[in-house]
């Protein structure tokens, strides 16, 4: 009956590894994801860096435009109003870029906070993984341990059969010999 519940133990045990070797390969599989979802925002992050900077080069266009414009203006009076025009359509144009500049900022920052996210997430998941491979280290112990109980039994209960054959061997010889004492007299 001990054996039976030492081996019912060994099952729970080998169920309970069976489970959490699963656990395992969904973390693992998660934090796989979790790695190709940051690699993607560090390529968001790598994109938009560059409009910036493309953006940041036509503001500066942009301005160089306008004192040039202005430059024109004090040059160039009898062509006042059409000076004027160029020069409202370059403000127009900087007013764009630097509208396009705040949008792509905004966004910058989005995928800034959406990647901070994602590493914390990343650093959860490194956790649960390292405490379930203790937990999966400390079953395993365990299971080596009732094994090793089990074989421990299974050698006695194989010593005391042997035993027991040998005594049931004596006494039927000792039965032997008495029938043969009463067959004498």
């Amino acid at each position: 009956l001990e054996l039976d519940q030492q081996q019912q133990l060994l099952q729970q045990k080998l169920a309970e590894v069976q489970k959490n070797k699963e656990a395992l390969f969904q973390l693992e599989a998660e934090i796989h994801e979790l790695k190709e979802q940051q690699e993607e925002l560090e390529q968001e992050l790598t994109e938009i860096k560059e409009e910036m900077e493309r953006l940041s080069q036509e503001i500066h266009q942009a301005e160089e435009k306008i004192r040039q414009v202005e430059d024109q203006i004090k040059q160039q009076e009898r062509e006042l109003h059409g000076i004027k025009a160029d020069l409202e359509r370059a403000e127009k144009e900087l007013k764009a870029a630097q509208l396009e500049l705040s949008q792509a900022q905004e966004k910058l920052e989005k995928e800034e906070k959406q990647k901070e996210q994602a590493e914390v997430n990343l650093e959860r998941a490194q956790v649960e993984l390292d405490k379930v491979d203790i937990e999966l280290k400390e079953l395993e112990q365990e299971l080596r341990e009732v094994a090793s109980l089990i074989e421990d039994a299974q050698r006695n209960r194989a010593d005391a059969e042997r035993r027991r054959e040998v005594a049931a061997a004596r006494v039927q010889e000792a039965q032997q010999k008495m029938r043969m004492k009463e067959e004498a007299r």
